[in-house]
């Protein structure tokens, strides 16, 4: 099941953590710092909302080993959004707003087909890019700090198992079959 720490894998892959971003990547609700000189990415769960209804699969029962147990599987697509922050205080002699290029990079990072291939490897897929970019200036922490953030949405499966009783034998001793 797909879940926001995934992403920090999509935004630094273990085997090559520097290939997409230098930055920091910091998935929202954690106790991580902000790293606002060397610049941090800061991803957020704005919505999430189901775009199917639950699915149950009678036709294929998952039975436990000892035949104790029956479960029904049973599922929804979720569409989730995040948003993408990206702070940067410019380096002294920088010629352009480090956190306007940062953005860009990343949002056409998500249109990659790696991008794509790791979020099937999740049963996840990555909605279409095409967000606008935002950016403002702030001052945080006595620095002026230049902000890009725009949103993207993924659809995952989120599939649980329900408990079902099981039955031996069952008798059908009359049967009433209306037919048009």
């Amino acid at each position: 099941m797909f879940s926001s720490a995934n992403l920090y894998n999509l935004f630094k892959p273990k085997d090559k953590e520097a290939l997409i971003t230098s930055y920091d990547v910091v998935v929202g609700g954690t106790l991580l710092t902000a790293n606002l000189d060397k610049g941090c990415i800061v991803l957020n769960l704005i919505n999430s909302e189901n775009v199917t209804s639950q699915y149950k699969d009678f036709k294929n029962l998952f039975v436990n080993d000892d035949k104790s147990e029956a479960y029904i599987k049973e599922y929804s697509y979720i569409q989730s959004t995040y948003q993408c922050d990206i702070y940067k205080v410019n380096s002294p002699n920088a010629t352009c707003i480090e956190a306007e290029l940062e953005a860009l990079k990343i949002r056409e990072w998500l249109k990659s087909f790696e991008t794509i291939e790791y979020l099937q490897g999740l049963n996840a897929t990555i909605l279409p890019c095409y967000s606008n970019i935002n950016y403002t200036s702030e001052l945080l922490n006595k620095k002026f700090v230049n902000r890009a953030f725009f949103d993207f949405q993924i659809i995952s499966i989120v599939e649980i198992k329900e408990g079902v009783g099981l039955i031996e034998r069952a008798f059908i001793e009359k049967s009433l079959i209306i037919g048009g």
